[in-house]
C-alpha cells in the first residue's frame, strides 16, 4: 500500500522538502496606486490626483476608500470623477465605495489647488486608505513639494 506523494522525493519540484504553498483565491488591492501631477508645483497651482484600484483576483464587492485631504490645499468642487462606485465629500474627507473586479480597474481623479501664500519649500502629503472589505487595509501616499529647488547633475560626455 505504499504511495509516492511527491515524485521528486524532496517535497516538491523545487526540492526544498516543503509542500507547495496553498493558492490564495481571495482578491487583492496590492497593485493599486496613487499619482499626483505636477510633482513640483508653484504656489496656487492645481494638482491632479489619480487613484487606480486594480484587483487580479475574485470580485471585491465592498471596497471603501478614505482620503483625508491636506490642510494646505483646497478641493476643487465638481472635479471628482470615478469610473464606477459612489463617492462623497464631508469636510476634508473624501470617501468612495464600490466593487473592484478582475476585468475592470477603477479610476478616481480629482483636483486640488495649493495655497498661493506658501513662500518656503513645503511638502503636501496626501494619504488614501484602501479597505478591501475582507479584512485588509492598505495605504497609498503621494507627496508634492511646493517651491522646491531644482537640482541638476552635470552632463559628462566622452
Amino acid at each position: 500500500n505504499a504511495r509516492i506523494l511527491w515524485g521528486t522525493g524532496r517535497g516538491s519540484y523545487q526540492r526544498t522538502g516543503l509542500a507547495p504553498a496553498p493558492i490564495d483565491n481571495s482578491g487583492s488591492l496590492d497593485a493599486s496606486y496613487k499619482l499626483v501631477s505636477p510633482a513640483q508645483p508653484q504656489p496656487g497651482a492645481a494638482l491632479t490626483y489619480t487613484l487606480v484600484l486594480t484587483n487580479p483576483g475574485p470580485l471585491l464587492s465592498a471596497v471603501r476608500i478614505t482620503d483625508t485631504l491636506p490642510l494646505n490645499a483646497n478641493f476643487v468642487a465638481g472635479s471628482l470623477t470615478a469610473s464606477s462606485g459612489s463617492w462623497g465629500l464631508n469636510a476634508n474627507v473624501l470617501t468612495w465605495t464600490g466593487a473592484v473586479s478582475i476585468t475592470r480597474r477603477v479610476t478616481l481623479t480629482y483636483l486640488m489647488t495649493t495655497s498661493s501664500g506658501i513662500t518656503q519649500p513645503t511638502a503636501i502629503v496626501n494619504t488614501a486608505w484602501l479597505n478591501d472589505g475582507i479584512g485588509r487595509v492598505l495605504e497609498r501616499r503621494v507627496a508634492v513639494i511646493i517651491n522646491s529647488l531644482n537640482t541638476y547633475l552635470p552632463l559628462v560626455r566622452k
